[in-house]
């Protein structure tokens, strides 16, 4: 038997324990000693090796067993594995801007290196490094963000939208006044 089998049948066992109405109650006895006999079953069968049974009600979900992506760090060569960073809508919504000739880049990088966290932390995690040059500036302003939606509320701002749209719902940009003050430097 693997260990997780091993985990997924204790875990029943210990949803089923807390499950339920207090052993205190008379009227309960009966239940909660089926119960119980129940959750002695199953942590005998969690040493024989038996497969795992879950019950209908059970919500487990395994951790992918893989990520997205290996990502290293362009700056540091930090090897980073990344799950889900939606770098590639992000990638999109920059080319429209660009498109319309906004002067904008970006560009992932490790939160080590965008000062984030620190450098001798051994956690790590990925950022996106937004560059953004106003018509007049001279030089690029930076910000860090993770978040998908301050790039559609960037988006709506430099088109001069009042609001965006992101997964059915309209957002004002009043919202996101902080995000965009981060993003643009104004």
């Amino acid at each position: 038997m693997s260990k997780n089998e091993k985990i997924k049948i204790l875990a029943t066992a210990a949803a089923l324990s807390v499950s339920g109405v207090s052993c205190n109650s008379a009227e309960n006895d009966n239940n909660d000693m089926e119960k119980q006999s129940l959750i002695e079953k199953l942590k005998g069968l969690a040493g024989k090796g038996a497969k795992t049974v879950m019950p209908e009600m059970a919500m487990c979900y395994d951790v992918p067993a893989q990520p997205r992506e290996e990502f290293t760090c362009p700056q540091c060569g930090e090897l980073i594995y990344v799950w889900d960073d939606r770098f590639d809508e992000i990638k999109t919504i920059i080319e429209r801007l660009k498109a319309k000739s906004h002067d904008v880049k970006v560009e992932r990088i490790c939160k080590k290196c965008a000062g984030l966290i620190p450098k001798e932390s051994y956690d790590n995690d990925i950022t996106f490094k937004f560059s953004y040059k106003a018509p007049d500036a001279k030089e690029y302003h930076i910000a860090y963000s993770t978040n998908i939606v301050d790039f559609y509320a960037l988006e709506a701002a430099l088109n001069g939208d009042n609001q965006f749209v992101i997964w059915g719902d309209s957002i004002p940009l009043s919202e996101k006044a902080d995000a965009l003050k981060n993003m643009l430097g104004r």
